[in-house]
């Protein structure tokens, strides 16, 4: 498994690594490594979430990830491939939102 956590996030990415977000964290990183691309986790229990998030419960974890153009509906294909049924994401202007269903 091969991922990242945003290192200059202030306050700091706080993960409560549960068995929910190790699944969320490898389907992830399995569905992004058929297509050699990469993820940054950046953000867990922390940052600015609405009260009831996901987030706050270590359900949910956000990512950034940079794909090409001609890539991006076989990406997200491939990640809710891998995600379904437990779980599904969000796409966000500047990340990828994902939590337990």
């Amino acid at each position: 498994m091969t991922y990242s956590v945003k290192r200059d996030s202030v306050p700091p990415v706080l993960i409560q690594w549960t068995e929910e977000i190790d699944f969320i964290v490898n389907a992830v990183d399995m569905a992004l490594h058929k297509f050699a691309l990469h993820a940054v986790i950046t953000s867990g229990m922390e940052g600015s979430h609405r009260r009831a998030s996901k987030h706050f419960k270590s359900e949910a974890v956000d990512f950034r990830i940079v794909w090409p153009a001609a890539q991006r509906d076989a990406v997200l294909k491939a990640i809710m491939d891998m995600l379904k049924p437990r779980a599904r994401y969000i796409l966000e202007t500047d990340h990828l939102h994902v939590e337990t269903v």
